[in-house]
């Protein structure tokens, strides 16, 4: 809606920073009608990479979770330091 209502479908602010062929924007009359009718199509700026953030941080989550075994140990120690340093000093 954003690219479509604001920018008048022009990707070309964001997609040099994006693989060719990223923005495949549905151009059909429904989506051009809602784009039309949204209000205040500013405040979906923020979703325009949305989904491209969100595969950077499960990629980053799964890649740490792979190697969560290593840090367990060396983790559950300091949670325990950091909660007993707590309650002993007020």
């Amino acid at each position: 809606m954003y690219v479509l209502s604001v920018r008048g479908g022009d990707v070309s602010f964001i997609a040099r920073h994006l693989p060719d062929g990223w923005f495949s924007l549905a151009s059909g009359p429904a989506t051009q009608a809602l784009a039309a009718s949204f209000p205040l199509p500013g405040l979906l700026a923020a979703a325009v990479l949305g989904a491209l953030v969100l595969v950077v941080y499960d990629t980053a989550l799964l890649y740490n979770l792979g190697h969560l075994g290593a840090q367990v140990i060396p983790g559950a120690v300091v949670l325990i330091a950091v909660r007993y340093g707590a309650r002993s000093f007020p």
